[in-house]
């Protein structure tokens, strides 16, 4: 499979990804292996002289008319487990920044309320957060939390 990215001829093949490119100062194009970094958690690769993440390039190699240079807040590439190290194709999806924001695991939905002296239950629903209750106890503030993400965070 083989993909453009930065003007670059980019192929997958045998599970790596390798860019054609001059070898030295000689004329001659070679296909060589693309070595990644982590950053941050991501796996980085550099193509042309600028860094990609490495699930991006994954995305696209499978979905060529995917534009990999839009990085708007509705071009996010998710991992369907949470898994930033896991880039096979059927783990990766195209997501707004929102949707990518629902599937973070560590999001738990309540806090202690000190004023209170309770669990205060929340979730977030298009950039607003959205008070789900007081709560006694920290199961009854999850699961508040549970069921209202059933209801506003539906991921497909």
């Amino acid at each position: 499979m083989e993909v453009e990215i930065n003007n670059t001829r980019i192929k997958y093949e045998d599970g790596k990804v390798s860019s054609y490119i001059k070898k030295g100062n000689s004329k001659v194009f070679k296909w060589f292996h693309l070595e990644g970094g982590i950053n941050n958690g991501y796996i980085v690769i550099g193509i042309n002289k600028k860094n990609y993440l490495y699930s991006r390039v994954m995305y696209k190699i499978y979905n060529p008319e995917w534009d990999i240079e839009d990085t708007s807040m509705n071009n996010y590439i998710d991992h369907k487990d949470g898994n930033t190290l896991n880039n096979n194709i059927d783990n990766l999806q195209k997501k707004t920044h929102q949707q990518n924001c629902w599937n973070q695991v560590r999001a738990k939905g309540y806090c202690w309320n000190k004023s209170k002296n309770k669990y205060q239950a929340q979730i977030c629903v298009n950039n607003e957060i959205k008070h789900l209750g007081h709560f006694d106890n920290e199961t009854d503030a999850r699961n508040a939390y549970l069921e209202a993400k059933k209801i506003h965070h539906k991921i497909s």
